[in-house]
């Protein structure tokens, strides 16, 4: 039910890549997650991530951005084949917008 995790004093660098998570908690995807009580933190600055926003992550409480400095996202819908509605999030550098 995670894609990446971290724990303790951990620290993820996200640059690019595509995530896709397939489960959810709680109406939750926890695509990245930090463990309950943990001083871990994600910087993403790339990737494309389905149907979850890492600038307001949900599978923290309260609700926690994890993007680095300068970046923010882009949303866009896409409807599948079967009628069901997909959120991509791609991650940009503000001033290439």
């Amino acid at each position: 039910m995670t894609v990446v995790q971290l724990n303790g004093n951990s620290t993820g660098y996200i640059t690019g890549g595509n995530f896709l998570e397939t489960q959810t908690s709680n109406g939750r995807y926890y695509t990245l997650n930090l463990i309950d009580d943990s001083n871990g933190k994600f910087y993403v600055s790339g990737g494309n991530f389905v149907n979850f926003d890492p600038s307001n992550s949900s599978s923290e409480n309260p609700n926690a951005c994890f993007l680095a400095d300068g970046y923010k996202v882009n949303q866009e819908e896409v409807t599948n084949e079967d009628g069901t509605t997909t959120r991509i999030i791609m991650l940009f550098l503000m001033n290439n917008i």
